[in-house]
């Protein structure tokens, strides 16, 4: 995963050296402040941007780098092919399976909690 995040903190790296004053984005939270609250009512707020498609392009690129490499028969790079192409996909794909995984929480059932004695 570490390679998959590299794209945004380089990003973050050039924008501090150019003195390029952005505002800091926070992971959206459900904001859950009481017991009245419930999570499953609201939505988790993330934003698909540019970043996401071009760690899937750079990540479907490692993958192709990657066959090249066994059919050419040179394996000193694959374990770091595997890591780079693992990470920018992972990174990639679940930036877009986000709004997936929110739209099957909304359509799933509630369940109430029980409190134990």
């Amino acid at each position: 995963m570490g390679m998959g995040i590299s794209f945004n903190n380089a990003r973050g790296v050039i924008e501090g050296l150019i003195g390029h004053d952005t505002a800091f984005h926070r992971t959206p939270k459900f904001n859950v402040v009481s017991k009245n609250d419930r999570w499953s009512d609201k939505r988790y707020g993330m934003k698909k941007n540019i970043m996401s498609f071009v760690e899937l392009i750079v990540g479907v690129y490692f993958m192709s780098v990657l066959y090249y490499c066994v059919i050419a028969q040179v394996y000193f790079p694959l374990p770091f092919l595997v890591l780079f192409c693992v990470g920018f996909l992972y990174v990639g794909g679940m930036s877009f399976c986000q709004g997936m995984f929110d739209r099957r929480r909304h359509e799933t059932p509630d369940f109430e909690v029980a409190v134990a004695d």
